[in-house]
């Protein structure tokens, strides 16, 4: 995945830089007013260390997710409400991200090569 950022926002490049976005490249008058851009790349290969808040926060997600689709089932089609665009979004970070039992067995294996 690539993105540009313009290289005089050092907030949303630090941003970046902290979920594991990489600079490779710069691109003078990128901008319409002639500002330059950075190009930021993240491999996806690469994953972040796990923490366990992460996995809760995905598990948490989608059992939200899914439980406010069983809540409003009375409705009759859920996929013009936001709880199908959140369970679908949930789902698609499983799918993207792996499932959380193999991000819980990372960190397993971190905390245990940590100790």
């Amino acid at each position: 995945m690539r993105l540009e950022v313009r290289a005089d926002n050092s907030a949303a490049m630090a941003l970046y830089a902290s979920l594991g976005f990489a600079l490779f490249a710069t691109v003078d008058g990128y901008y319409e007013d002639g500002a330059r851009a950075c190009r930021m790349a993240l491999a996806f290969t690469d994953r972040p260390a796990p923490t366990d808040p992460r996995v809760q926060a995905t598990e948490a997600y989608r059992y939200c997710a899914q439980e406010a689709i069983q809540l409003h089932g009375g409705v009759g089609f859920t996929w013009e409400y936001d709880p199908q665009l959140h369970f679908k979004r949930a789902q698609w970070a499983s799918q993207w991200f792996g499932p959380t039992r193999d991000w819980r067995e990372a960190l397993a294996a971190h905390l245990l090569d940590a100790a």
